[in-house]
């Protein structure tokens, strides 16, 4: 998986290898650096199996999901919940993929 932090508008963007584009702003940006570290570190595996966001991020996660299912979202927190799930995404699909590794 190839991960490319790029910017030109003031913005954030991480380009996956797939071509998607996830856009990230300040409020979101320290959990794709929680996650980006990780990443850059080399994983293992296992490592990559076993990882789990911080308990700020997740904890952060789970008030946007509430609130969205209780009102109206500001259009901050509907963009920054979009990132959650994308980031969410994209983990799930990397573990699944590390998972496979392991199972060879």
């Amino acid at each position: 998986m190839t991960l490319r932090n790029t910017s030109g508008d003031g913005q954030h963007r991480l380009q996956i290898e797939s071509g998607h584009y996830v856009k990230t702003t300040a409020h979101s940006l320290p959990f794709y650096e929680q996650v980006l570290e990780f990443l850059a570190s080399g994983p293992s595996p296992q490592e990559i199996v076993a990882y789990r966001p911080s308990k700020a991020a997740q904890a952060r996660f789970s008030r946007l999901l509430e609130a969205n299912r209780e009102r109206q979202l500001s259009p901050q927190d509907e963009e920054q919940l979009d990132h959650y799930i994308d980031m969410d995404r994209m983990l799930s699909l990397l573990k699944a993929k590390a998972s496979s590794r392991l199972e060879q």
